[in-house]
């Protein structure tokens, strides 16, 4: 199979990179039940347990402006030089937005979506194999 056909089908490498945990794990276990158990096996939150500690103003600021703006847009469809350009502005509400997360350890589900694009590992990628996923995510979830 060509390159030219992997992106002529891309349902295969879709299949391929799906599948990838499988494929490492040498296993056809069923995925949400073996995360179930996972997070069922977990002991209770202690002192010691990993949290988030609300942002600041000045963190958020500095984030925005020192993002870079080379990279590509993904599902939320916004450009990284708008963030970068309107720090000044979106920060303080942005700040909000970041701790009322953090609050309700929650996170946006439409921050989780990505886009994914099949990057050639090799000069002539005739496998799937020969190619590796790059997620490109909503812009203001890299804050």
């Amino acid at each position: 199979m060509t390159s030219l056909l992997l992106f002529l089908y891309p349902d295969v490498l879709n299949e391929h990179f799906s599948s990838t945990w499988q494929r490492l794990l040498n296993s056809e276990a069923n995925f949400e039940s073996s995360l179930r158990e996972y997070i069922n096996s977990l002991p209770n939150k202690t002192a010691s347990s990993f949290a988030l500690r609300p942002v600041t103003y000045s963190e958020v600021f500095k984030l925005l402006t020192t993002m870079r703006t080379d990279c590509s847009t993904g599902c939320d469809q916004i450009p990284c030089k708008h963030p970068k350009l309107s720090a000044d502005i979106i920060s303080s509400p942005l700040t909000h937005i970041l701790n009322c997360f953090t609050n309700t350890n929650t996170f946006p589900a439409a921050w989780k979506t990505a886009h994914f694009s099949p990057i050639p590992k090799v000069d002539f990628s005739t496998e799937s194999d020969h190619y590796r996923p790059i997620a490109i995510l909503p812009v203001l979830s890299k804050v």
